[in-house]
Parts: structure tokens; C-alpha cells; sequence
């Protein structure tokens, strides 16, 4: 006859088993990727680099950007976006979030929040986590317009040199070092270094047409921009405009 099993027995059966999941989840997760993120609230300010003086109605859009862990290439989604105007001070607030649940598999990178800041009459605004404050774009454009060299201003980690496993991925605070401090904003030389800077102001890939409404300020603002061009540089920058980030197996490139 088969002695009954008692229900201690069976609760550190259960137990037993639940920590055996637990663990093998824990060592499935890299050490660098924690299991949630956070990020606390952005207030940082929009102003002209030439006069100091604040810049109303900029759009700003914050981008924290994935990496897969498996081989360190750009995950195919974002892990968050948000896009704001700043108001008659120049002044813009991105609220705080989280935590939210990290994937075991990917990670933010330590350069995000990527903040792109786009208003008419100016070259588009890149400032990443990296403190450097880069406002001009880095793309250049020949005089016969036949095609774009693009390097790029995001790369993904498998493509930086000397890169170690988990060397971009950031700790469970995600928050932004431009936090209370002043986002400048150049204005173009000539059309031309205007329409250079609108060509590569697409902060997702090239053609990522179901992407482009998240953000409905920013686009609007860029075609207002594109407006204000010759009409022969305005037919030249095409929409979307080229992507300066990197989701290609290549770190630049020509587009016609």
C-alpha cells in the first residue's frame, strides 16, 4: 500500500520546482540587462546658439533605442519614444516612466535617450546620452546633387571598434544627462547646409512609412522647413529623408 504524500511534501515539491524556473530565467538573463527600466523626467531648454535666447515651438522627440544581446545589432523595436513642443520659454518636459520590464534579450543603449530637435530655420538638432552636444548633422551633400554620403550618427554596438559584450547597454536608469541644461539650436549658412541637415533627419530607418506617425509634430515641422527651400533643393530632399542611423550591414552609404 502507497503511504500518503503529505501536503508539506507536496509544497516543497512546488517550491522546489519555482526556484529551479526562477534560476534558469536568472542565467538565461545577461548580467549587463536588468529585469526593468526607468527613466525620470526630462526639463531641459531649447535656445539659439548665436543669441542664447529660448526657441518656442521646437519639437523634440526622445528615442531610447534596443540592442539584441545575442549579437548586439539594433533590436527591431524601439524600447520608447516620445515626442513634445517647447513652449514661449523654450522650455520642454518629457515625463518620467517606468518601471517597465526589460526583455532578456535586448537592452537599451547607453547613448539613449537620443533627443532630436527639429523648428523651422534651423539645422536639425542631434543630442545624445553621451553629454556631447553635436547640433549640426554631419551630412554633406555635393554641389551636383548626385548623391549623399551618409555617416552615420548612431551606430549599433557591433559596429563600434574595440566594442566588449554588453559595453553600451545601460543600467536600470535610463534617464538623460541633458536633463536642466540648454539644447542649441545652429542656423543654416545657406539653403543648402539647410537642406543637408533635413536630408538626414529621419531618426528611424529610410523607409519606415508606418513609423513616421508616432510623430506628427516633427514631420509637420520638417515639411515646413523643406517649404522654406529653393524650389530646386526642395524637390532635391526627398520624404521620409535618409536615416543617419545605422540598420544597415554597412556604416555608410549612397542614397540617390
Amino acid at each position: 500500500m502507497t503511504a500518503p504524500v503529505s501536503w508539506l511534501t507536496l509544497l516543497t515539491v512546488a517550491v522546489v520546482a519555482c526556484g529551479g524556473d526562477r534560476e534558469s530565467v536568472v542565467a538565461a538573463r545577461p548580467h549587463y540587462i536588468p529585469e526593468f527600466y526607468t527613466s525620470e523626467r526630462i526639463d531641459a531648454t531649447v535656445v539659439d546658439a548665436d543669441s542664447g535666447q529660448p526657441v518656442a515651438g521646437a519639437i523634440v522627440v526622445a528615442i531610447w533605442r534596443q540592442v539584441d544581446a545575442r549579437v548586439e545589432s539594433w533590436a527591431p523595436s524601439l524600447f520608447g519614444v516620445s515626442e513634445v513642443e517647447t513652449g514661449t520659454d523654450g522650455r520642454f518636459t518629457i515625463h518620467r516612466w517606468g518601471p517597465r520590464m526589460a526583455s532578456p534579450e535586448a537592452f537599451i543603449d547607453k547613448r539613449s535617450p537620443e533627443l532630436w530637435v527639429l523648428k523651422e530655420g534651423y539645422r536639425v538638432g542631434f543630442f545624445d546620452n553621451t553629454g556631447d552636444q553635436r547640433p549640426s548633422v554631419p551630412l554633406e551633400t555635393p554641389d551636383d546633387g548626385a548623391s549623399v554620403s551618409v555617416v552615420y550618427v548612431t551606430l549599433p554596438p557591433n559596429k563600434m571598434a574595440g566594442r566588449k559584450l554588453g559595453a553600451y547597454a545601460r543600467p536600470a536608469d535610463a534617464s538623460s544627462l541633458w536633463n536642466g541644461r540648454q539644447l542649441a539650436l545652429q542656423r543654416p549658412e545657406s539653403p543648402r547646409e539647410l537642406a543637408s541637415s533635413l536630408a538626414g533627419a529621419n531618426p528611424f530607418e529610410r523607409d519606415l512609412s508606418r513609423k513616421l506617425s508616432p510623430l506628427p509634430g516633427y514631420w509637420e515641422e520638417w515639411h515646413r522647413s523643406r517649404d522654406t527651400l529653393p524650389q530646386d533643393l526642395r524637390t532635391a530632399v526627398s520624404f521620409p529623408p535618409s536615416s543617419l542611423v545605422d540598420y544597415s550591414i554597412r556604416s555608410d552609404r549612397s542614397d540617390q
